[in-house]
This record gives C-alpha cells, sequence and structure tokens, in this order.
C-alpha cells in the first residue's frame, strides 16, 4: 500500500497518509488498521471507534469543558485524516457526511467495506500473524502499535479472542530483527510474567534509540567521512 505525505491542517505539521480509493474491499483490512494505528499514535483514535456526542458539543452554546474541547480535537484531527486519505469511492462516502463527524465517515466506511465476524476474524488472525517489522532501523512502537489495534479488533468480536499481555509480548519477540536478540533475552532473563505490552513497548523504544538508531547515525556519517576523504 502506497503512501502520500501530507501537511496536516489541525497541527501544522507533516503526516503520513495511507491513501484509500474503495474500489479494492480487500485493501480495507489493511488500511482501516494502519488508520487506526495512526490514531492511536495521534491520540485520536477514539473519534473514531467512539460516539464522543459530536454533535451535541458543536451545538452548545455556552463554554465547553475541557473534555468537550477535547472531543472536538480528536474528531477534527480523524475528520481531517479522513478527508486526506480517502479517495475516489471511499471519499464519497466520507463526504455524505455533512457535520464533519468522523465516527459517523467511520461507521460508513465499516458498513460498506469491513466484511462478516467469521471472515472478519480469520482475516485479522492472519493479519496478526503477518505483521512485523520490516527493518530494524523502524520505530519499533509503530509495529507494537499495529498488532495492538489487530488485537483490539479481535477482541471487539468476541472477547475470548483478545491476546493477553504474555501472548501479545511473546508474538512480540518473535517478530522482532535479529539485531534485538539481546534485548529479548535480557527480557526474557527478567522474566515477563508481569511484564504489560506498555513496559516493553517503552523498553523497546529506549533500545532502539541509544543502540539501533545511534547505530545507523554512526554508520551514515562514516560513510560521509569516508567519501570526503
Amino acid at each position: 500500500m502506497s503512501t502520500v505525505d501530507a501537511e496536516s491542517k489541525w497541527e501544522g505539521e507533516s503526516i503520513r497518509v495511507f491513501p484509500f480509493t474503495g474500489k479494492d474491499k480487500k485493501l480495507w483490512r489493511a488500511w482501516s488498521r494502519k488508520t487506526l494505528a495512526v490514531g492511536k499514535g495521534k491520540k485520536w483514535e477514539k473519534a473514531l471507534t467512539h460516539d464522543l456526542n459530536i454533535e451535541e458539543i458543536q451545538k452548545k452554546e455556552k463554554k465547553l469543558s475541557d473534555e468537550e474541547r477535547k472531543a472536538l480535537s480528536m474528531n477534527d484531527a480523524a475528520w481531517s485524516y479522513l478527508v486526506w486519505a480517502c479517495q475516489d469511492r471511499a471519499f464519497n462516502i466520507v463526504d455524505k457526511v455533512k457535520d464533519n463527524v468522523a465516527f459517523k465517515a467511520w461507521q460508513m466506511l465499516k458498513k460498506k467495506y469491513e466484511p462478516k465476524e467469521v471472515d472478519a476474524y480469520i482475516q485479522l488472525q492472519d493479519e496478526f500473524q503477518e505483521c512485523k517489522m520490516e527493518s530494524d532501523k523502524d520505530d519499533p512502537t509503530i509495529f507494537i502499535e499495529e498488532l495492538e489495534v489487530i488485537n483490539g479488533c479481535m477482541g471487539a468480536i468476541q472477547d475470548k479472542y483478545e491476546k493477553d499481555d504474555v501472548e501479545m509480548i511473546s508474538h512480540i519477540f518473535s517478530k522482532l530483527p535479529v539485531s534485538y536478540s539481546e534485548f529479548i533475552t535480557s527480557q526474557k532473563t527478567k522474566g515477563i510474567q508481569n511484564t504489560s505490552v506498555e513496559d516493553i513497548k517503552d523498553a523497546l523504544k529506549e533500545y532502539w534509540k541509544r543502540t539501533i538508531k545511534t547505530s545507523t547515525k554512526t554508520r551514515k556519517t562514516e560513510r560521509k567521512e569516508r567519501r570526503t576523504i
């Protein structure tokens, strides 16, 4: 799935947008999971998955509470992402939502493209098994957040389908690149029985910054220096 960079109008920063045209229903699964993963990282995923009563908040004339302002901010961010990402047929669906409520647009997209429960679970299982870090240079928290989104979707079908922290951590370890073997050994030595996915995510981020990312920058610097000699 290709990506395009677009400048966000609500935060003034460049964000990575995964486009979806709606022409091929098979692409919905990957696109929707990636969109939720982006939303989780940017703190607006809830605006897609929960009814935040945006319409009622929009109609309010009196001063909004902090929670209401937060809800509006999440909705605006999620809505803007959908407008950027959806193209052709998918955009036409989003464009039907005249009050710019991201939750309503997301529900309409799901109704059009989401497979039935049994099919969805099989697809999610396949996606969960196939999800891995493509390169050790990538930020590992992005990979874990994608797994968390998939796991949450499985749990939404039936509670028993959602994997617990030990299962999640074991799967994460099995999908990490070989350059993380030292990290995995260290964590297994400590024991993962009472460790949460959030703990592993934080530890992985720190290891990546300290070891992988730093090593990559060093190699690039060395290559530049050799070219100038």
